[in-house]
């Protein structure tokens, strides 16, 4: 993970859940996968839930979209976050770096400030399936 640690609003930890096999498109392999954590959301405790639909452009390179919901966990507090993104695989294993950015939406006040910024997201999965994010607002 190469993020500026000072720049940081989300840090955490997860695991991948579930991975759904998508019909192809042409000769592009698709999939779907699910991955749960808890991380520090802007000082808060937080579960974050993150759905990435993605497709193979070339062997061991993918792009897609993402779904993400942080739930405050002192309260419920949502904030809702979608987007594209970006991963490579490490040749011969499982394991992958994602980077992607995803605008903000919440209806809370907890995380009123958040609405409308862009979150650049690096979550790496290791040969486990489990997951490091870390994020912080685009500039």
């Amino acid at each position: 993970m190469n993020m500026d640690a000072k720049n940081l609003v989300m840090d955490g930890t997860g695991k991948i859940t579930s991975i759904r096999i998508l019909p192809p498109n042409g000769d592009k392999v698709r999939m779907e996968s699910t991955y749960n954590g808890a991380s520090i959301f802007a000082g808060h405790k937080v579960t974050e839930i993150v759905t990435y639909e993605q497709e193979e452009v070339i062997p061991n390179s993918m792009t897609g979209f993402a779904n993400g919901q942080i739930v405050a966990n002192d309260g419920g507090d949502v904030l809702l976050w979608r987007g594209p993104g970006a991963a490579v695989r490490v040749a011969g294993s499982s394991e992958l770096e994602w980077r992607g950015y995803g605008v903000m939406q919440s209806r809370s006040a907890k995380f009123a400030e958040f609405n409308g910024k862009i979150l650049d997201v690096v979550v790496h999965v290791n040969n486990d399936g489990n997951t490091t994010v870390q994020a912080s607002i685009w500039k």
